[in-house]
């Protein structure tokens, strides 16, 4: 789960959805003016907020995929 800049509370399905997101966010605080962005920084906090991102995945079995090859 993650908090975006609007203060919502976000559960992504994958790390791309999550990057994505902070992509748009990172394109809007760049339409503010210098004197907005450091206002915003003078009230956000100094360190970062820490996100876990946990993957499942398949050990595939190697002559299956040569099989299907």
């Amino acid at each position: 789960m993650l908090t975006n800049c609007t203060g919502k509370k976000k559960i992504y399905s994958s790390i791309d959805e999550a990057e994505y997101d902070f992509a748009k966010e990172i394109a809007k605080s760049m339409q503010d003016n210098l004197k907005e962005r450091k206002n915003k920084l003078n009230q956000t906090a100094k360190i970062p907020e820490r996100i876990q991102v946990l993957t499942t995945v398949f050990k595939r079995n190697s002559d299956m995929v040569a099989q299907v090859l």
